[in-house]
């Protein structure tokens, strides 16, 4: 928790706010491996403490549960999506949780009836739909948004 405070503020300091008119940042830059790693730390899945410790049931859970229950009471659909990561970022250990947390939310779905789609995939990974390792610039934003408009099993209004 500390952690994830201190690159936010980090990042506010490097980039600032510049949040558009709906709260989003549109961030340009494209992850390069090469370069990224001259000024940032690789940390490897195993001694990344966001993993610690890892459990799927909990308030996250119960909260996605209590969602899903009062859309589905106003027939309202729900759609979770998984967002893609770089195979730079899912190291062996991070593939295992994310194995975990796939299989996790399929089973929630399935049991709570809201659709899970799942985008980790190579098409959408690649390091220039990224500004870091893990998470997603503009352009990853753009690809991910047009692939939902063409192939989210939800019907979108007209």
């Amino acid at each position: 928790q500390i952690y994830h405070a201190f690159l936010q503020q980090r990042w506010v300091e490097q980039h600032g706010y510049g949040l558009d008119s709906n709260g989003f940042l549109a961030v340009l830059e494209r992850f390069d491996p090469q370069t990224y790693y001259q000024t940032h730390p690789r940390v490897p899945g195993a001694y990344d403490g966001d993993y610690v410790p890892f459990q799927l049931d909990g308030i996250q859970t119960t909260a996605t549960i209590n969602l899903a229950t009062y859309l589905r009471q106003q027939h309202i659909p729900l759609l979770v999506v998984n967002l893609p990561l770089t195979t730079d970022y899912l190291d062996a250990t991070r593939q295992g949780y994310e194995a975990e947390f796939r299989q996790h939310l399929a089973h929630l779905a399935q049991r709570e009836e809201f659709v899970f789609q799942d985008l980790n995939q190579a098409e959408l990974s690649l390091n220039d739909y990224f500004v870091d390792p893990s998470h997603l610039n503009w352009y990853g934003a753009r690809a991910i948004a047009h692939h939902l408009a063409t192939h989210a099993p939800i019907s979108w209004p007209d």
